[in-house]
């Protein structure tokens, strides 16, 4: 059995995994140990915490090169774009078309929001128009997707219900962003009865987002709590995060 979360904490287990309570088992102790909160495979946050980011560290694991070799910010954003689409599970199209609509969603925001991004940089003493840092670095402020997410909290991981299952989760530093994307599989009772539980609490927002024909998964109230990541960052950074500027610990 995993080791439950602190009070008001939670346990997301998420990608192609087929047993979320093994997933814990195999990636808490060391976490916990290095006090991070995320890894390619578990996310662990409670409130107070900041927000997990494109550019948090843990959930992308390549050598540096790999990222040195890329040209610009956006090849950066592409890059962690495949990386999100291979936490999908094979057959998973629809979250697949997610997670393709959501990179197009930051860097279309980011694009939109030039002139207020190239003037936070100026009043930072940086030239706008530089190569490092540029307004389109903020695209990896961006919050960070876990998807096919298995969400835990302390009355249930280990229970008799287990983890509740949805297409993407998203930690905002504030609340839990739990989404479900319409067409999906119809949750059993079980399912359905945790469903409702979790929505009970006070960290929880639930969404459920729908395709509408000429328009993306990002549209909506789900576009309004994604959007306006940039605004609680003093400076943008890129897909890597410098070491010294890592936040996100989990407290022991």
């Amino acid at each position: 059995m995993p080791a439950l979360p602190p009070a008001d904490g939670f346990a997301i287990a998420y990608g192609p995994i087929t047993d979320a309570g093994e997933a814990v088992r195999q990636e808490e102790a060391a976490m916990r140990a290095a006090r991070a909160c995320l890894s390619p495979r578990l996310a662990l946050v409670q409130p107070g915490m900041p927000a997990l980011r494109l550019n948090s560290a843990g959930w992308l694991r390549v050598p540096a090169a790999a990222i040195a070799g890329l040209d610009d910010s956006r090849a950066m954003l592409a890059f962690a774009g495949v990386a999100l689409r291979r936490r999908a599970p094979l057959f998973a199209a629809p979250l697949r078309a997610f997670l393709d609509d959501y990179v197009g969603f930051v860097a279309a925001r980011v694009e939109d929001a030039r002139a207020v991004l190239s003037e936070r940089l100026a009043r930072a003493g940086f030239d706008p128009g530089g190569a490092l840092p540029h307004y389109r670095d903020w695209a990896f402020s961006a919050l960070l997707p876990l998807p096919a997410a298995h969400v835990g909290w302390r009355e249930e991981v280990g229970g008799p219900h287990g983890f509740v299952r949805c297409d993407a989760a998203f930690w905002t530093g504030r609340e839990l962003l739990v989404v479900f994307l319409e067409g999906g599989s119809m949750p059993t009772p079980r399912e359905r009865r945790a469903r409702e539980r979790l929505a009970l609490l006070p960290q929880v927002r639930m969404l459920h987002a729908e395709r509408e024909p000429g328009r993306g998964w990002t549209d909506g109230a789900l576009a309004a709590a994604l959007d306006g990541f940039w605004e609680d960052c003093e400076l943008p950074f890129g897909l890597i995060r410098p070491a010294a500027l890592r936040d996100g610990h989990w407290p022991r």
